[in-house]
This record gives structure tokens, sequence and C-alpha cells, in this order.
């Protein structure tokens, strides 16, 4: 339920009520991989960079779904590219 809250958060655009909704997802499921990739794209929309960055490298080490695996691949390689 915190991950739909933070994507409706996000939809109405509180997006740190959504990144905290995310973190609290993630904090009861560590292996939630759509929280990373989404918490993953709030952090790289506020510019932080390093914490995105975080997120997609920790999406790539547990996910097993090829879709979310090439997400945070492009979305590494644009963050690290600039």
């Amino acid at each position: 339920s915190y991950y739909n809250r933070g994507i409706s958060q996000e939809y109405r655009g509180d997006i740190d009520s959504a990144i905290a909704d995310h973190y609290k997802a993630i904090e009861l499921n560590p292996d939630y991989v759509d929280a990373y990739l989404r918490r993953g794209l709030l952090y790289k929309s506020l510019g932080r960079t390093s914490a995105a960055i975080k997120d997609f490298e920790h999406v790539l080490e547990i996910s097993t779904n090829p879709e979310v695996l090439r997400m945070a691949e492009e979305e590494l390689k644009k963050l690290k590219g600039q």
C-alpha cells in the first residue's frame, strides 16, 4: 500500500512524500524492485544523481525481470553519461 500511495503522491506532485512512501515500502520489503525503480526515477527528477544511481544499481542486483533490468540499465547509462 505504501508503494501505491507513493505513486498517487507522485501524480499529485508531492515528490518528497512519494519518496518517503517508496522508502517505507522498501523498508517493509527490501526486495521490492518496483519501489527501488520508482524511487530512483524520483531521485533523478530531483537531480539527486547519486541516490538515483544507487537505486538503479540495486535494481540490477535483485531483479530478474528483463524489462525492468533494461530500464534500470538505460537510466544508469543516462545518469553516468552526464
